[in-house]
């Protein structure tokens, strides 16, 4: 399940989709096109466009502007190089009821549907529909807002990634949403945490950090603590890594978990999770090899996924083998932990899984491959971390590309090239090709003397023996330069070429 803006305000989820999509682009957008992308009426998006530009207008930031031409249609300017909406979208967020309701629930102050509705000027049925959205919202997680008193209740691991994932997607470690929890006092107990733990964080990554200690510290506040749960007995026990760090943090272990052991091995999952740069590799390796050791599903699970990919699939490179044994342990390790979640810790999901140049049959065709694959390996091993491929698939298409390996399922577009330039031109016609749509197709060039027919004919003199040798199934006209245009009509073919064979692959 994706956790969205959806949940505090409907208008606003497609007012930021609409600003999203004026921003990917620096161009003229018509309202017809964005009509279609939007998926709205024109009454609707009109609407969308007056609200966009009166939130700007009240957000009173002169870097961020929307502009309307009756001739042109809508365009989105930044006047800085570092502009940033971050802080629209905070302030177009907090000023939802969604949001106000959100708040009052984490801080278990809602009260009563009257005293809210009276507090913030809104009838009582506007509050329950809004707590019945979030009810709604909630429940494919298995938490629930309970009817007597409006408190969280659930799985408490599931309860704080959901309110971290919530929170995160809005401020991002910009301003700090946590009323009644001192910022400076979190900052604190943050490096001492990083300084007797050993960690080796970004700046980023203690932000994200503080945002958990500080949802723990007010869950903990309500009486709500993490149990220790026997699953994760394989993970941290005989775990030198885990016991080193338990040691160095005992003399904040009453601040950081109230001496429930959950807390603290639930804080150090977390940590094990989000390492996943450069930076912070050593604490992830450091636990892996733990695990390979006592021979952990999650080490297990990882290691037949590696085998597999690199007996059946593609030979994974000895320099890219590390790499992606670790990133493979903290994705199987957060599929172990969590459940119902498609988003990552930060609440990422497949779009960044993805690269924007992969036409969406291909997109497709990797995601339903790697189903899949993961379907297979949980046949073979009965592994439950390979029940979770909602969450593995996007993170599987990040090893896949890691790889090289994400056109690994796609049919092969096979194109000859014949021209009257230097073998040097020649040469560079195929890089820029390469260069464009080697990492959305699967492109293999033939010779243009080999005897198979190729799928596509490049050539900027296109004989009448071409046509008569039937040599490829479509000649393409290239100028002896190649231009923009020719470089499109390529790219239509070769999607279209594409999505045949496909198709006759399924058939």
């Amino acid at each position: 399940m994706r956790i969205g803006l959806e949940i505090f305000d409907s208008t606003l989820k497609k007012e930021w989709d609409l600003l999203a999509i004026l921003r990917g682009v620096d161009r003229w957008f018509s309202t017809e096109e964005l009509r279609e992308k939007l998926d709205v009426t024109p009454a609707y998006l009109l609407k969308l466009i007056n609200k966009l530009v009166s939130d700007i207008d009240e957000f009173g930031d002169n870097q961020l502007e929307v502009l309307v031409s009756k001739g042109r249609g809508i365009r989105f300017k930044t006047n800085h190089s570092d502009a940033n909406p971050r802080d629209l979208l905070i302030f177009l967020t907090e000023e939802t009821l969604g949001f106000a309701l959100f708040k009052a629930l984490l801080n278990e102050d809602f009260g009563s549907t009257q005293k809210f509705a009276y507090d913030h000027f809104v009838s009582d049925a506007t509050v329950r529909r809004t707590l019945n959205k979030f009810r709604d919202a909630i429940k494919p997680y298995e938490i629930e807002i309970l009817r007597n008193n409006a408190v969280i209740d659930g799985k408490e691991t599931q309860i704080r990634l959901f309110l971290n994932i919530v929170l995160w997607k809005i401020y991002a470690g910009k301003g700090w949403p946590f009323d009644g929890v001192n910022e400076q006092y979190v900052d604190f107990l943050t490096d001492e945490l990083i300084k007797e733990g050993k960690l080796h964080l970004t700046a980023l990554q203690k932000r994200q950090l503080m945002y958990q200690i500080a949802i723990a510290m007010i869950r903990r506040r309500n009486q709500h603590f993490v149990e220790y749960e026997p699953a994760w007995a394989e993970v941290l026990e005989n775990n030198r890594a885990f016991s080193l760090f338990k040691q160095k943090t005992s003399p904040f272990s009453t601040t950081f978990s109230n001496s429930a052991p959950g807390e603290i091995a639930f804080l150090y999952l977390l940590l094990i999770i989000q390492n996943e740069n450069l930076q912070t590799l050593p604490l992830l390796k450091m636990n892996f090899l733990e695990n390979k050791k006592n021979h952990s599903s999650v080490y297990q699970a990882t290691e037949i996924l590696f085998e597999t990919i690199n007996q059946t699939i593609v030979e994974i490179p000895e320099d890219k083998q590390e790499l992606f044994l670790l990133n493979a342990f903290s994705f199987h390790l957060f599929a172990k932990t969590f459940h119902h979640f498609s988003t990552d810790i930060n609440g990422y999901d497949s779009e960044v899984a993805f690269d924007p140049s992969l036409p969406s049959p291909i997109v497709k065709s990797l995601q339903t491959n790697i189903r899949k694959l993961i379907d297979n390996l949980y046949k073979k091993t009965k592994n439950e971390i390979f029940l979770k491929s909602d969450y593995l698939v996007s993170k599987y298409a990040l090893l896949f590309g890691y790889i090289g390996a994400h056109l690994f399922y796609e049919p092969k577009v096979t194109i000859k090239i014949s021209t009257d330039l230097p073998y040097l031109a020649y040469l560079r016609i195929r890089e820029r090709i390469c260069n464009l749509y080697g990492n959305s197709f699967n492109i293999q060039f033939i010779d243009e003397t080999a005897p198979e027919k190729s799928d596509i004919l490049l050539t900027n003199i296109p004989l009448e023996q071409h046509v008569k040798r039937h040599v490829s199934d479509r000649i393409i006209f290239i100028n002896r330069s190649l231009t923009t245009r020719n470089m499109l009509l390529l790219g239509r073919n070769l999607h279209e070429i594409t999505v045949e064979k496909q198709t006759l692959n399924t058939k």
